[in-house]
């Protein structure tokens, strides 16, 4: 069955109580104050360094945060502030644009990312005649597989921090590829990974089925794909179709917390866009039979350019104005760097602030989201991405781009 991609570490971005007791750092000649609180690897921290930029991109100061993890500093409309973190090797840049005089806000990782999760000891599976390949999969809000070279043995799984759910639960599944008929699957549902007993034991194989979901979808869409969320997060199925009946692979037997159609008007060579609605929100159900996929907004024609000594990066919309309330810019300027911006709807491009810490020039990748705040509760899935998730509006996506 297919898997969402499993992008990398995505940061965090979310309203936070301002604290009028810090004192206030002056930047002569602007408006108002911010107050910025300074999340790091899951927890709030002190001392952590805040850049500042004008709506040019411009470095406008360079502080700290309290040993509250709290810093209030003067701004202008339309200036930003960055978090510039680095954990285990990978950078993590966050950035709030288009800030106000009076906003709050937090910055920074608020899911721990640090420190390698235990590898999880398997138990020998049952082999199966004509199977050409096995693999485990830990599968939560990420899903990380570890290949079995020989299931006649222990496998050692090891898995991402990301993989498990914010109580530490995910499911444990074991699946068998390349047989005549439909592939195998088994699996434990675990409430936390790290305490279960070692090695994990697998119950018996079962096949995954395939059932159609109808798809009410955009006339010019070129294709839609559906999800089914189970609990933890994992999506337990999945199938993509040019509309209409699009046929759903999944695993039998669990209850299906949310559905998702996603609708794909553009791929190319360099650049897509898909729209992800509609999202229906379920509780201990069964895969629904049919979806509609609206379209209230699209995220088209990322591209981006050379600004001065900078970049800038700019996109178009379409469909309905008030569809969402926000924007989030996400980059790869580098393979073990990642660059999340969150700013106001309104915009239809951003000058990249300037950072000593960030490679100058177009970025690996960059996609464009709309989303609507309210229901991208505290921002904590941008830590694993789920665009199929309520809030996600639209998402248009620039790979490779060329200056």
């Amino acid at each position: 069955m297919s898997r969402p991609h499993p992008a990398s570490t995505l940061l965090v971005l979310a309203l936070a109580p301002a604290c009028t007791t810090t004192p206030q750092v002056a930047i002569p000649g602007e408006r108002g104050d911010v107050t910025i609180t300074t999340w790091t690897d899951g927890a709030v921290a002190g001392g952590v360094g805040v850049y500042v930029h004008d709506d040019a991109g411009e470095v406008r100061g360079h502080f700290e945060s309290d040993a509250r993890g709290v810093l209030v500093v003067a701004v202008a409309p339309g200036w930003s502030a960055t978090v510039i973190d680095d954990l285990d090797g990978f950078r993590y840049v966050d950035t709030a644009l288009g800030l106000v005089p009076g906003d709050a806000v937090a910055i920074g990782q608020r899911r721990r990312l640090s420190g390698e999760a235990p590898p999880l000891r398997v138990a020998a599976l049952a082999p199966i005649d004509g199977a050409t390949r096995y693999a485990i999969t830990v599968c939560g809000p990420l899903t990380t597989t570890s290949p079995v070279d020989d299931p006649t043995r222990e496998t050692m799984a090891t898995y991402d921090r990301r993989a498990l759910d914010d109580d530490g639960g995910a499911l444990i599944v074991a699946e068998a590829f390349g047989l005549d008929d439909a592939p195998r699957f088994a699996l434990v549902d675990a409430d936390d990974v790290t305490k279960l007993a070692s090695p994990v034991a697998l119950p018996a194989w079962r096949e995954i089925t395939t059932a159609p979901v109808f798809v009410a979808a955009d006339p010019e869409a070129l294709e839609v794909a559906v999800s089914l969320r189970s609990h933890h997060g994992c999506v337990v199925g999945a199938g993509t179709s040019a509309g209409g009946d699009v046929p759903v692979a999944h695993y039998p037997g669990l209850p299906i917390e949310r559905a998702a159609a996603t609708t794909w008007f553009r791929r190319d060579a360099r650049q897509t866009s898909w729209t992800s609605r509609r999202v229906a929100v379920q509780t201990d159900k069964p895969a629904p039979t049919a979806l509609v996929a609206d379209v209230p907004a699209r995220v088209d024609d990322v591209a981006v350019q050379p600004y001065g000594s900078g970049t800038v990066v700019g996109w178009s919309e379409s469909g309905d104005p008030l569809a969402g309330d926000g924007v989030v810019v996400v980059a790869g300027p580098t393979y073990d760097a990642q660059w999340t911006m969150v700013m106001p709807r309104g915009r239809r491009s951003v000058i990249l602030p300037r950072l000593s810490e960030v490679p100058a020039g177009a970025p690996q990748w960059i996609n464009v989201s709309i989303v609507d705040l309210d229901e991208v509760d505290d921002w904590s899935e941008l830590t694993a991405p789920r665009w199929d998730q309520a809030g996600w509006t639209a998402t248009g996506t620039l790979a490779n781009p060329v200056e």
